[in-house]
């Protein structure tokens, strides 16, 4: 559909781009590979190739008016027009005297009460509807709902682009954002199993719109919480999950990335006053001091061998953390390939047979204890993990993955 759309139009149309689950207006600003930039009223969209179905041009409303020539205007005569008179009968104006003003403590006469509880409730007005009047709660609902749907079926777009990733002594990648800027990411930041697996474990350059946050790391600003523009829900879903699971902090950052787009939606506003409510009753990040040691083992263990290079170290404070309950399932991955790579594969083995029933039952961990078990050469739990992953839908649907 790209080459199709650079055809039929030049940067700096005015043009719609229809997808699956929306559609998008604005002036078409860059082609790029796999995608279509254009500039809308709300930001930069980045629209991959796969998921645009149309584009058509917005229509514009003209307004036509003739004008004669100044020499073919025709000349108007005056005329005299008669005012008849109108006799002005005063009227009596009733002037009712202002609603009495209470303060606290003040006693309401019941009459006024009754007068104020009886009125009936009016609703501010949504986009597309009428004013209306509502009996009840269940009239209140059932006016709500469908623009509340309506809503959360729209995709929260992409605030940058991964353009390429990396893999060696390192593995790391690098995210373009809508200024320009390279933010780099580990694949620890990815939360879209789908994402990693389009990635893949060779190095390669890329042009995938996602979605992220950013936190300042060792090496500067580093991107976390990586995924595909998804539909609000399905985001509102994925922050909902890591904070059942007692990851407050990403539960938040998640809900940011719909915030941007739809800084007053009403379900990622509900799920972001029940973590407020729960995180003032643990006293989590009560003051900065608090904020700044949660998770210190493991920033430790982190520096220490991917900075320092100091293995050995690096162990000893990720044992810490796992005994803390810090990022559980990120330690549990770390150790057992921060083993490997120290050479010492039973220990590496040992570990992970030990704590592999902790990790979460889904695509990503089957992923990375099938790749686990083949460094280690322990090829009956890598077809065990290869089973389970041709069970999964989303595999037996990709005929490249399958």
């Amino acid at each position: 559909m790209i080459e199709a759309v650079k055809k039929r139009y030049k940067l700096g149309d005015e043009i719609t781009i229809h997808t699956t689950e929306t559609s998008f207006t604005g002036k078409l600003d860059a082609f790029e590979d796999t995608c279509v930039i254009i500039i809308t009223a709300e930001g930069e969209e980045f629209i991959s190739n796969e998921d645009i179905k149309r584009v058509s041009v917005p229509k514009k409303e003209e307004t036509h008016s003739e004008i004669s020539p100044i020499n073919e205007i025709p000349k108007v005569e005056a005329v005299k027009i008669e005012i008849p008179k109108v006799e002005i009968i005063p009227k009596l104006i009733e002037i009712k005297s202002p609603s009495p003003q209470y303060k606290v403590g003040d006693k309401i006469p019941l009459k006024i009460l009754e007068e104020r509880t009886d009125k009936k409730v009016k609703l501010p007005k949504f986009k597309g509807k009428s004013t209306l009047t509502l009996d009840s709660l269940s009239d209140l609902s059932k006016l709500i709902l469908p623009e509340l749907e309506a809503e959360n079926k729209k995709v929260v777009p992409a605030n940058g682009v991964i353009t390429n990733f990396n893999v060696g002594n390192s593995i790391y990648g690098f995210i373009t954002d809508g200024k320009g800027n390279k933010i780099w990411f580990s694949p620890a930041g990815i939360i879209d199993s789908e994402l990693i697996n389009t990635i893949g474990s060779k190095s390669s350059n890329f042009n995938i719109p996602v979605l992220y946050n950013t936190v300042e790391g060792n090496q500067g600003k580093k991107a976390i919480n990586i995924q595909r523009p998804k539909p609000v829900e399905q985001i509102a879903q994925i922050a909902n999950h890591y904070f059942k699971g007692g990851d407050i902090r990403s539960a938040l950052s998640i809900l940011d990335q719909i915030f941007i787009s739809f800084p007053d939606n009403y379900t990622a506003k509900k799920i972001k006053e029940e973590i407020e409510s729960k995180r003032i009753k643990i006293g989590i990040y009560q003051n900065k001091s608090s904020y700044k040691s949660f998770d210190l083992n493991y920033q430790k263990a982190t520096k220490a061998k991917n900075i320092d290079k100091d293995f050995d170290t690096a162990i000893k404070y990720y044992m810490l953390a796992l005994e803390n309950k810090e990022k559980r399932e990120s330690c549990i991955k770390d150790i057992a390939m921060l083993y490997v790579s120290m050479g010492e594969v039973d220990k590496a083995s040992h570990f992970i047979k030990k704590h592999e029933n902790e990790l979460p039952d889904n695509i990503t961990t089957y992923n990375f204890l099938e790749n686990f078990f083949s460094s280690v050469r322990d090829f009956d739990k890598v077809l065990e993990y290869v089973d389970y992953l041709l069970n999964e839908k989303s595999i037996t649907n990709d005929r490249r993955k399958y």
